[in-house]
């Protein structure tokens, strides 16, 4: 049997030369402002203020600093620990505004939280199952 070709609804793209849609667009930027993220300072401070002591690292048998959880407590290596925005990047009701945006992304030490990486998995779902009941 012969596969039909399915015809996709065209999107419109009014920006980058007409190559971009409006959720590309807003993708790229958020992507930016993630990538930006990398680089600021508070974000390195909120996890080297959680250093707790320096013990043997299980997998190298080197010393290295641990790190404790704000949720459950455990002591981590820094690779295991997430700076978490205290407030979600994105609000919970969905994105409002640039301004917001940015004001949410680059906040100072006190607006951020170290958090072990499983922590911070299920955090960022909750935060997603949120979002859903507000659509």
């Amino acid at each position: 049997m012969a596969k039909r070709k399915v015809k996709r609804k065209s999107v419109d793209r009014p920006y980058a030369a007409g190559t971009m849609s409006v959720a590309g667009r807003h993708g790229f930027f958020m992507g930016l402002i993630r990538h930006g993220l990398m680089r600021w300072k508070p974000k390195h401070l909120c996890i080297k203020n959680a250093a707790t002591e320096k013990k043997t690292n299980p997998l190298t048998n080197r010393l290295c600093m641990y790190h404790r959880c704000v949720h459950c407590k455990g002591e981590f290596i820094a690779k295991n620990m997430r700076a978490d925005h205290i407030e979600p990047l994105v609000s919970i009701t969905g994105f409002v505004s640039w301004d917001d945006t940015f004001k949410r992304a680059f906040v100072e030490v006190d607006g951020f939280q170290a958090v072990c990486v499983d922590c911070h998995k299920i955090k960022t779902a909750e935060e997603g199952e949120l979002r859903k009941l507000h659509k």
